[in-house]
């Protein structure tokens, strides 16, 4: 069998295949029912909804407008100095600032501050008063 005479039989096995699912299946319009048409009446009671939404909102919309125009309002305006107000503030996430060993971060270690003869090295002080240890 060469590979067109290979290819023929798959193409015929598929068309074979094919030809036996269009047999079986049943109509498309069976399957996937087309919605009815709407008919006016129901267009009609859709208007109607958003036309009661829109109206709900309106009045919800023009009675917080009446209500925030007719608060009572405060005959002296109340004044904060703003250096005062400047002076007084303090960073709500300061403390996230404060991590443990924080103290060792602000400063810089001295050379020299250990203890080297402790730790069993033989130590020699130079001209600049520079721990530097010595070779044994």
């Amino acid at each position: 069998m060469t590979g067109d005479e290979r290819d023929e039989s798959v193409r015929r096995a598929f068309q074979e295949l094919r030809e036996e699912d269009q047999r079986t299946l049943p109509p498309f319009d069976r399957r996937f029912p087309v919605p009815p048409v709407e008919t006016a009446a129901r267009a009609a009671n859709h208007r109607s909804r958003w036309l009661v939404a829109a109206v709900v909102l309106v009045a919800a919309g023009v009675g917080l407008i009446a209500l925030r125009s007719s608060a009572p309002r405060s005959a002296t305006p109340i004044v904060v100095s703003s250096s005062a107000a400047l002076v007084a503030w303090a960073s709500p996430t300061e403390r996230l600032l404060q991590t443990t060993g924080r103290d060792l971060t602000g400063q810089l270690p001295r050379v020299g501050a250990f203890d080297l003869e402790k730790l069993g090295a033989t130590v020699a002080r130079t001209n600049d008063d520079v721990v530097a240890p010595l070779k044994r």
